[in-house]
């Protein structure tokens, strides 16, 4: 009765990563959210509620966010000085996720803004802002 609406579900990429994470023994990698449905063909849909999850990122020092690129158009329209101090990685697929949640050099583990790391995910088709 007291509990907030929702308007669905949004953890299906944080289950993923948790259950890969179980499965390879492996962590995930540090300072990083993320929110989007998975559909069973691997693809990252969009969620709702953008501005009270990156809000919530912001108030516990979280500055990397996966976010479906589906929902690039509810992070636009919020202010300049809002989106400060975050990366955001836009995914379309699991496949992506996979790559941004458990980076497989050892140099990009220790620092996940190095370039060759963006260009791989860039590569893969994800947008980064």
């Amino acid at each position: 009765m007291g509990a907030t609406p929702k308007d669905g579900p949004s953890a299906g990429v944080s289950l993923f990563a948790a259950l890969i994470s179980s499965a390879l023994s492996r962590p995930l990698a540090a300072n990083l959210a993320m929110t989007g449905e998975i559909t069973t063909l691997g693809e990252v849909i969009s969620i709702g509620g953008v501005r009270e999850k990156l809000t919530a990122c912001k108030n516990h020092n979280i500055s990397r966010v996966i976010l479906p690129i589906s929902n690039k158009k509810n992070v636009k329209k919020l202010p300049p000085e809002f989106k400060f101090g975050f990366t955001i990685y836009y995914v379309s697929n699991i496949k992506q996720l996979y790559e941004i949640c458990f980076p497989t050099d050892e140099e990009h583990l220790a620092d996940t803004n190095h370039p060759s790391f963006m260009q791989k995910l860039k590569d893969l088709g994800v947008e980064i802002e």
